[in-house]
């Protein structure tokens, strides 16, 4: 299972935007020593981005946020060009329906990367079932929980509330209600769907 190893903060300043890929307790502009982009001086004036340059870029963007490769973030995007309705909705649909992201998004992980891991070791289970597969398909009304190492519920301190109306956390329990995928409005905002669909469809 292929994944990124490399300096985390250094692909966040190379997109300019907050990847969250490590904790969200100290802001960005702390958590990076240099505000330029790796390889890039400071006093370099920047140059205007080609088309396909922006096309790039914002799919370089959505790919680092989520934490996923190229080959399969091609496969989200055909089956997104399929599914009726706007393309790049369905496919950050997709992405925020994956298991290491609801993990994440219910409060059981500080990072997506950690909450990969959490899978991956199968401390997570849906439906009582235990799941080691990042990339499964969360379905509405499925119940995620993580289990510690004797498969009792695992205390999670960092759970404070769930503020996404799309799910439902009981951190008592340690587990979670997926509800339903996101709305348009709920989605997360500065991705831009749009330049992916242009340049996989060119």
């Amino acid at each position: 299972m292929a994944r990124y190893i490399g300096p985390r903060q250094r692909l966040s300043r190379r997109e300019g935007f907050d990847l969250l890929l490590k904790s969200g307790a100290r802001a960005f502009d702390s958590k990076c020593k240099s505000a330029a982009r790796p390889g890039q001086s400071q006093r370099r004036q920047g140059h205007r981005p080609s088309s396909y340059c922006a096309q790039f870029r914002g799919k370089q963007r959505i790919k680092r946020y989520y934490g996923v490769l190229e080959r399969q973030f091609a496969a989200y995007v055909r089956r997104a060009a399929k599914v009726p309705g706007h393309a790049g909705c369905r496919l950050l649909q997709a992405l925020e329906s994956r298991l290491d992201n609801v993990v994440y998004r219910m409060g059981f992980a500080t990072t997506r990367p950690s909450a990969r891991q959490l899978v991956s070791h199968r401390h997570v289970a849906v439906n009582a079932a235990v799941v080691r597969t990042p990339s499964y398909t969360v379905r509405a009304g499925d119940v995620v929980s993580v289990r510690g190492q004797h498969g009792m519920p695992a205390a999670h301190p960092t759970v404070r509330g769930c503020p996404y109306a799309w799910l439902h956390v009981r951190a008592d329990l340690a587990e979670g209600v997926f509800r339903r995928a996101p709305t348009v409005a709920e989605l997360p905002h500065g991705l831009q769907t749009e330049r992916v669909s242009e340049l996989y469809t060119c």
